[in-house]
């Protein structure tokens, strides 16, 4: 069985129409970390304003991106 990630992200998904199109923002807020236990700790850098019912969050697990590789120029 696969080990879960112990490092998570959490984003706040806003919705807003733009040119007469909804689009979705997964916004970057915070992270989190999974106890021995299970349960999760969460660290909230920002938060959004204009809270309501329908403010809704995501928490992933860490994926690192890929490193670009840097153009080299040979002589």
């Amino acid at each position: 069985m696969a080990e879960k990630a112990k490092f998570k992200v959490l984003y706040h998904i806003k919705k807003e129409t733009r040119d007469g199109e909804e689009k979705t923002f997964f916004n970057r807020c915070g992270r989190g970390f999974v106890n021995k236990d299970g349960s999760i700790n969460l660290f909230i850098e920002s938060l959004p304003t204009g809270l309501n019912e329908e403010t809704a969050f995501n928490l992933r697990d860490y994926e690192p991106k890929e490193k670009k590789e840097r153009a080299t120029f040979s002589e």
